[in-house]
């Protein structure tokens, strides 16, 4: 109890067996330094006897420790540090190959398109510093998401590559590597089994129920206000506005840019195109720029594709949206969501992020449902990867819900604390 530590308990039912060859310390001490499986690994570090030492000795001896020659931990020759240590979270970052520090100095930015599992594409700029490396720290991604690129018109760095998270170290791979087999008891396999067909009679008999008949009326929306609602949110739904639809404009197709298709569109809207750049003008002022309700400049705009934009918003002065109010109304652009929106930029990259967390399910029968009528055949009747302690409070509390059958349960607890010192403690209950 002088230790602050971070545990996890698993509860399951005996019957389903366990892998008494493996744990914690095992694997992270011995298993995973090691080519090959090691048999039985846990045994090696079950007691301090003088006996289960030798033994461990002859393992080393018979697989052969890799990670270092002793030769050169005499001389004090130490292996070179390919990843350096992460200082921050992983986030979106990358670097330009192939450009001088002239072309650099010159352009300045990047855009950046991304597209995520299950969203739309977002779109942003990023600055190139003198080494050709750009960074958004507050930018962090989870799961897989895909990446292109363009530059300004005219840059000079049309012509550069982009690595994408230089310097990181590459993602886990199971491609060509082993697989370790694990065979548990034939018990645990037919405790499986067994509750798995029950289950499946189970649900195959709530689906031949017949319900009773239903009718549902319904209004059906208008186009635009199924974009609206699909696209804007808060200060930006609904208002004094116009609206466009580009998925189904031909004159997306061929207005060739933004600010082509904007001068068709909006009613009174002058755009100047000159040496420095282009200036809108509408009802007396400039309009604010919104790309996905963020404020952007826009000058933004020159990078961005008419086939990544899905739905506009023109807002009539003035805008409320705006913290200072919109003097001179708003322009709101939405860039595609869904499985259709492909990013358009110069290159495609495929970058991974952090593993989404999932919730274990653990159902609540305090609270009445009618799921919960039907018989609970769960294995694993309680799952918490984070229980934490401190000292002067060591002993958390933990409660769950038993399933229909299971009587004998297996607890398992295992964690590092926060001086390195590993635990495994197993348990069965009756």
């Amino acid at each position: 109890d002088s230790f602050a530590t971070s545990l996890s308990i698993s509860v399951t039912d005996v019957g389903i067996g366990s892998n008494p060859g493996s744990n914690i310390i095992s694997h992270l001490l011995l298993s995973s330094e090691l080519k090959g499986a090691v048999y039985n690994a846990a045994y090696y570090f079950s007691n301090n006897e003088d006996s289960v030492a030798k033994h461990l000795d002859l393992v080393m001896l018979t697989h052969g420790w890799r990670r270092f020659k002793w030769e050169d931990v005499v001389k004090g020759k130490f292996p070179e540090i390919v990843y350096v240590r992460d200082t921050n979270y992983l986030s979106l970052s990358g670097a330009l190959i192939g450009a001088r520090p002239a072309q650099i100095r010159r352009s300045k930015a990047i855009f950046i398109f991304m597209k995520t599992k299950g969203g739309g594409i977002k779109m942003t700029e990023l600055p190139v510093h003198a080494d050709g490396s750009f960074k958004d720290p507050a930018l962090v991604f989870f799961d897989t998401v895909r990446l292109s690129y363009s530059f300004p018109k005219k840059s000079s760095l049309a012509q550069s590559e982009v690595q994408f998270l230089d310097g990181r170290m590459p993602p886990f791979s199971t491609k060509n590597q082993k697989a370790l087999h694990y065979f548990p008891d034939t018990t645990g396999y037919w405790l499986h089994a067994q509750f798995a067909e029950l289950e499946d009679y189970l649900r195959k008999t709530e689906q031949g129920e017949v319900l009773k008949e239903v009718i549902v009326k319904a209004t059906i929306k208008k186009p635009l206000d199924v974009m609206d609602e699909k696209y804007s949110s808060g200060m930006f739904r609904g208002g004094d506005n116009y609206q466009y639809d580009l998925t189904n404009d031909p004159l997306a197709k061929s207005a060739g840019d933004i600010f082509a298709y904007l001068v068709a569109k909006v009613p009174g809207l002058i755009v100047n195109r000159g040496a420095g750049g282009m200036y809108l003008s509408w009802r007396g002022g400039s309009p604010l720029f919104y790309i996905d309700e963020m404020r952007v400049d826009d000058s933004m705009l020159t990078g961005l594709s008419l086939s990544n934009i899905a739905y506009l918003k023109i807002f009539r002065p003035p805008f409320s949206g705006a913290p200072f109010g919109g003097t001179f109304g708003a322009i709101a652009i939405y860039t595609k969501r869904g499985d259709d929106a492909v990013p358009t930029g110069d290159k495609d990259h495929i970058i991974y992020g952090y593993t989404a967390i999932r919730q274990f399910y653990a159902p609540n029968y305090e609270v009445p449902d009618a799921l919960y009528e039907r018989k609970d055949l769960r294995t694993t009747l309680y799952w918490n990867p984070n229980v934490a302690t401190a000292p002067g409070s060591n002993k958390p509390m933990v409660s769950f819900f038993n399933n229909d059958v299971s009587k004998t349960f297996r607890v398992v607890i295992e964690g590092i604390s926060r001086e390195g010192k590993l635990t495994h403690y197993e348990e069965v209950i009756k």
